[in-house]
């Protein structure tokens, strides 16, 4: 009995550690999405399961949210793709402390007009959002140096570490 216990609780733990804070994308979102973030800086990016620049530069993002805050940092997945592979790939990259979304629909013209007129749908794909609601766009794999430049004149502090002794 006590191995079927133990066993139990070792799928329900693994269970709880798998789970990722992963909202639902809709279209209609993105105003939500901008509403949340108003009067600070905001970088939405733009990914997908199957685009293997984004499964490349994903652990990056992770790296670079250990030096900024992650609540200026919105991840939305665009592929309509199980939640349980999102989810993994967030975890894996170390992005569980970010706001993250899945598309549950295809990322049409209809979706992605309402977020950028001008974008095409090719991924990665960043926009960077000032404090007075200005977007630039990045197509591709991002400069995280710029990009960290870019928080920097928002005025977005850098996350510092205590030293250890």
């Amino acid at each position: 009995m006590s191995r079927l216990l133990a066993a139990v609780l070792l799928v329900l733990v693994a269970c709880s550690c798998a789970a990722t804070d992963l909202q639902p994308y809709r279209q209609g979102d993105w105003n939500a999405i901008l509403k949340g973030r108003a009067g600070g800086p905001l970088i939405v990016h733009f990914w997908g399961v199957t685009c293997a620049p984004c499964v490349v530069e994903l652990p990056q993002w992770g790296r670079f949210l250990e030096r900024r805050a992650p609540d200026s940092v919105v991840f939305i997945e665009t592929d309509v793709a199980p939640d349980s592979a999102v989810s993994r790939m967030i975890r894996d990259a170390r992005l569980e402390a970010a706001s993250n979304w899945a598309a549950q629909a295809p990322f049409d013209e209809y979706a992605r007009y309402e977020i950028d007129t001008r974008w095409q749908g090719e991924i990665p794909f960043t926009l960077l959002i000032d404090r007075k609601g200005r977007a630039q766009r990045v197509v591709g794999q991002v400069d995280f140096g710029k990009l960290a430049s870019w928080l920097d004149r928002q005025g977005a502090p850098a996350i510092t570490h205590p030293q250890s002794p």
